[in-house]
């Protein structure tokens, strides 16, 4: 399921830093741990 906590908090962490930055030279991306749920591990 997509980590929607973490989510939000890297979207709000790279809005702030365009802010305070400006915009990127060139676009990225960012990697999220994604979490799986199994009936083994719940």
């Amino acid at each position: 399921s997509t980590p929607l906590a973490a989510l939000c908090r890297e979207l709000v962490g790279l809005m702030a830093h365009a802010i305070e930055s400006g915009a990127a030279n060139a676009p990225g991306q960012t990697f999220l741990p994604f979490d799986v749920y199994l009936p083994e591990n719940i």
